[in-house]
């Protein structure tokens, strides 16, 4: 009898391991850093329609010191608007993926410049370096959350406090 319930376990947890949804396995790691690649191609191409290719309709972009932008056709408009104010040198570097069973979620760092398309604001352009990170379906590989974090404090604060600002005792 004793042998019975250990082969049953053990036949149990077997069937229960491969039920269980993959954890990081390679060729979807690799299948995510491409989606970000082709992403990455997109946005430096000033292609909108490219960009939100492999967005979810519902995705949403948390984008520092702005509103968050909902829904794929506001995101490819924000995108074009940007491209079209704009010229943008980029450089993201992925350095976590996660996949398990349909959820992927990546980490990344980014350096960026925006360099306004008016003449009289071309001396001024935005740099800007942070981080930020996506979550995506992994079986349909759309990403459906974008955030960015900046490293530069908002205007009017140190990268700890507000500037200028009485205490509060």
């Amino acid at each position: 009898m004793k042998r019975i319930s250990a082969l049953v376990l053990v036949l149990a947890l077997a069937f229960a391991s491969a039920c269980a949804p993959k954890v990081n396995d390679a060729a979807d790691v690799q299948a995510v850093k491409q989606t970000m690649e082709a992403y990455t191609k997109a946005i430096l191409a000033k292609d909108a329609p490219a960009s939100v290719a492999m967005l979810a309709d519902t995705v949403v972009f948390l984008e520092p010191h702005m509103p968050a932008v909902a829904g794929k056709d506001a995101v490819a408009k924000f995108l074009q608007g940007i491209f079209d104010n704009f010229d943008l040198e980029m450089a993201p570097a992925v350095t976590d993926v996660q996949v398990q069973g349909n959820l992927a979620t990546m980490r990344g760092t980014f350096t960026q410049k925006l360099i306004p398309k008016a003449e009289a604001s071309r001396r001024s352009p935005t740099r800007a370096t942070g981080r930020g990170g996506a979550a995506a379906g992994r079986r349909l590989l759309e990403v459906g959350l974008d955030h960015g974090g900046s490293d530069q404090p908002m205007p009017g604060m140190t990268a700890t406090a507000p500037r200028n600002r009485p205490s509060r005792r």
